[in-house]
């Protein structure tokens, strides 16, 4: 089993930072970057997992990926967090150059919040297919939406 992020409550990654920026009220400067990532939300893969132990027999050994049906961009995450903070933070669209300009300063400071690491992370893209999976367990349907799982998980991380 391959997932890609999972998210949930108590998340403590990447989600987690990008929401204490946007929760912050700092305006969002990636907004040129334009990207698609697969995620998991805990609870679809609880529901992998819960799937897979019941199948186990019928199941084809292999490489399954685990995601959730729907890929999400870091534009419609940051939207998605200021929908469930009710904060009307503005996006600066600063050029991509001054983008990667400033992620080289931070790559030298532990004090600036971006570096290039975490611009890639931010920014790149990473799609995987649950297609397999699904189809090797008759699944139609997840029980959760990409942005519905991503919806709870901010929730929680805003209770924290």
């Amino acid at each position: 089993m391959r997932p890609p992020m999972v998210h949930g409550a108590g998340d403590k990654g990447n989600l987690k930072q990008l929401f204490s920026i946007v929760s912050k009220g700092i305006p969002y400067p990636l907004v040129r970057f334009k990207n698609k990532r697969s995620f998991l939300s805990v609870d679809n893969f609880c529901f992998f997992v819960e799937q897979i132990v019941l199948q186990h027999a019928k199941i084809n050994s292999g490489i399954y990926h685990l995601s959730d049906d729907e890929t999400l961009s870091s534009n419609e995450i940051v939207n998605i967090m200021k929908q469930e903070t009710g904060l009307k933070i503005p996006c600066f669209p600063l050029p991509k150059s001054i983008i990667s300009f400033l992620s080289k300063i931070g790559d030298r400071s532990s004090v600036f919040p971006l570096n290039t690491w975490r611009l890639k992370k931010l920014t790149s893209n990473l799609v995987v297919s649950n297609k397999k999976i699904k189809v090797e367990l008759a699944i139609e349907r997840l029980p959760k939406t990409a942005k519905e799982g991503l919806r709870e998980t901010i929730r929680a991380l805003k209770q924290k």
